[in-house]
């Protein structure tokens, strides 16, 4: 589906800043907010659930959370942050879904709070969400090397070689 016609589908489900803040080739994905003031903060592809929308009517949108390379579920409260997980989870399945946790909030209550406190002091400091991926990449590629180390250890070969 089209991006626009996704966006049009989308914008009777979600909250955002405007079209022109949406933008799947822009390298942060769609980033889920509990609230406006949340959208309104992060601005470039932030969305949340629309006022007086159902969750289930989330599923509409599968088209327009499909056009982006990932979802991130961004909110500092933590009740809030577990039913978003738990609503979206389910209804966005085919999408690759990250999700901040409280030690990414750095200590802080809002999202605002947040920015005001990192993007002014060190702007090139703040890990964002592509950074993760390929912190968990090297990550995992570490583990594999283990894994097949230990595999060839247990069939009778030596672990360096």
């Amino acid at each position: 589906m089209e991006f626009e016609k996704a966006l049009e589908l989308a914008a009777e489900v979600l909250v955002f800043c405007g079209g022109d803040a949406i933008s799947p080739e822009a390298p942060q994905g769609l980033w889920f907010c509990d609230n406006v003031i949340e959208v309104s903060d992060i601005r470039n592809n932030a969305v949340c659930l629309g006022s007086g929308v159902e969750w289930d009517a989330v599923v509409k949108c599968r088209p327009f959370f499909e056009l982006f390379p990932y979802v991130v579920i961004v909110t500092p409260n933590a009740i809030a942050r577990e039913r978003l997980v738990k609503e979206l989870f389910p209804r966005i399945s085919t999408s690759v879904v990250y999700v901040i946790q409280d030690a990414g909030f750095r200590g802080c209550k809002t999202i605002g709070e947040y920015i005001n406190a990192y993007e002014k002091i060190a702007p090139n400091l703040r890990i964002d969400v592509f950074d993760a991926a390929v912190f968990a990449c090297c990550a995992y590629l570490e583990d594999l090397e283990a894994v097949q180390k230990e595999q060839k250890w247990l069939e009778g070969g030596t672990a360096n070689g």
